[in-house]
């Protein structure tokens, strides 16, 4: 294949984003694709007693932070999305790191999760973010306990954490085995019942709001921020090739009904397009998707990639008396991300295959809410095909800007096309129109 085609709307190329006349690409995060599958990764969670007893302490100095956050900022309503801003409380404070050392002391010495790290390793259990929920919800109330002792010496709520934990502690753990978690209903039970059982201690009664964020918002949304910690923020641009050009339903999608225009590019995967890349990367790659029954799965501790790689290795496979995991570290973050990770990101269910998705990935250093443009080199773009109903009078203001650039990049000869219904084959094909191609003398 020696072009790619990229679909899109007058709006998006011509009166609203001026795309064509700036020669921008829009690189969209996974949230803004039109597939809501988009960017979910099935991860699981499988490892030893050193990996589960280190998520365990990741978990333990999160939840930390946000005590120390809901601290520092009594006097203010705290909210749940403030808890990922409790996440960057500088650990350089010996106060903050010996209040974490000794909470996690105390947690490893509980019956409840000693055990509960021994069975998950000892059974190999493999868990999907469900069940990890429900793990942290049920080991919640005794981590939370062994903070507070550690932070305000507080024994008082002891009595009703212990009796909780030791009361569900076996029969959860075989329910885990068995997969009555996996799904999203079996996290709400959990959550529903671990407020009844302490809504009448004075853990809630003298804090509703902050106990509610405690103990039924953090399990959950801690879940949930793990994968920050297996990709860096990503973003792309999507192509099609031959076998989507011709797609009458893709041309519906992504044209506006077929008022828009297809932009035909250089197949050009070597040089990225010829893309004015700003510093902003970690890497850029072109891939072609690939189309499965079912998403696939990666586990996270074979995936972690955050921070440097040294750092990153000596937190999560070394235990806290520095024996190492029995499970090889993850290649270095670049190389791991270009070469493994990226395979996750690329695979769409089958029911998409119709679209013949050429991707261009981009990994950025900071998170990007609402997308980037990016700008290209001119001589990328060989050709425009206008589509079954673009207008007159779009069709004359493409011609004029491709006709300003031609002459700005001393360009004789720009093709433009026409989309067609092909009655026998039923696909959307096209053909060179004469009378609008532009062929200058030289």
């Amino acid at each position: 294949m020696n072009k790619i085609y990229r679909i899109r709307t007058i709006e998006s190329i011509l009166t609203k984003h001026k795309e064509l006349e700036k020669q921008e690409i829009y690189m969209s995060p996974p949230e803004k694709l039109n597939d809501p599958m988009e960017g979910i990764l099935d991860i699981i969670w499988n490892g030893d007693e050193v990996l589960w007893e280190n998520l365990f302490k990741h978990y333990t100095e999160c939840l930390v932070k946000f005590c120390l956050f809901i601290q520092l900022n009594k006097d203010d309503e705290i909210k749940l999305e403030q808890i990922s801003t409790s996440y960057n409380i500088n650990l350089e404070y010996v106060e903050i790191k010996k209040i974490i050392e000794n909470s996690f002391n105390l947690i490893l010495k509980t019956e409840y999760v000693d055990k509960t790290i021994k069975y998950l390793a000892h059974n190999k259990l493999k868990l999907n973010i469900n069940e990890l929920k429900f793990l942290f919800y049920s080991c919640n109330p005794i981590i939370y306990y062994s903070i507070d002792n550690a932070i305000n010496n507080n024994k008082q709520n002891a009595k009703i954490i212990n009796d909780y934990t030791n009361s569900h502690l076996n029969k959860s753990l075989e329910k885990l085995k068995t997969g009555v978690y996996k799904q999203d209903y079996s996290t709400k039970f959990t959550k529903n019942r671990l407020k009844n059982t302490l809504t009448n201690s004075s853990i809630y009664s003298n804090e509703p709001n902050l106990s509610k964020l405690i103990f039924e918002d953090f399990p959950d949304f801690h879940s949930e921020n793990l994968k920050n910690l297996i990709h860096p923020s990503w973003i792309a641009a999507c192509f099609t090739g031959e076998k989507g050009i011709v797609d009458s339903a893709l041309w519906g999608n992504y044209s506006d009904k077929h008022e828009g225009v297809a932009l035909i590019f250089k197949n050009d995967f070597h040089n990225n397009l010829n893309i004015i890349n700003p510093d902003i990367t970690v890497f850029k790659s072109w891939r072609k998707m690939t189309y499965s029954k079912k998403i696939p799965e990666i586990n996270f501790f074979d995936s972690i990639s955050t921070g440097s790689h040294k750092d990153m290795i000596n937190y999560w496979f070394y235990d806290k008396n520095k024996n190492p995991s029995k499970t090889p570290p993850p290649e270095p973050r670049d190389y791991y991300f270009l070469i493994h990770l990226i395979d996750k990101l690329i695979t769409k269910t089958k029911h998409w295959k119709y679209e013949d998705e050429y991707r261009f990935l981009i990994a950025s250093r900071k998170k990007s809410k609402d997308g980037i443009k990016l700008k290209y080199e001119f001589s990328s773009l060989i050709g425009i095909i206008f589509g079954i109903n673009t207008s007159d009078k779009d069709k004359q203001s493409i011609i004029e800007i491709i006709d300003k650039k031609c002459n700005e990049n001393n360009l004789l000869y720009f093709p433009f096309y026409q989309a067609y219904y092909d009655r026998e084959s039923g696909d959307i094909l096209y053909q060179q129109d004469p009378f609008l191609t532009i062929e200058k003398n030289p």
